[in-house]
């Protein structure tokens, strides 16, 4: 399993990049608890990674279709539509 510190070593035209030049990795976090989304936004953008939050399932999908992300944290647990589906 990777640690944290993986970080990949190619590129793509949607990456952003840190002050220092480095890519940051895009991460997902779809949860419908808003104390949860900015725990987990508030800790990965500390550890330098790009966060971008959804408050359901619907409005995850639609930030996949239209972003790449390396990494999508779900809640199994939403109304609607779950982090199963």
């Amino acid at each position: 399993m990777f640690g944290l510190d993986a970080r990949r070593r190619y590129t793509t035209s949607n990456e952003s990049r840190s002050s220092n030049g480095q890519i940051m990795q895009r991460i997902l976090v779809i949860d419908d608890d808003r104390s949860v989304r900015t725990a987990n936004r508030t800790l990965l953008e500390h550890e330098g990674f790009e966060v971008i939050a959804a408050e359901e399932g619907r409005a995850g999908l639609e930030a996949l279709e239209t972003t790449p992300f390396h990494v999508v944290i779900v809640d199994i647990f939403m109304p609607g539509m779950d982090g199963l589906e």
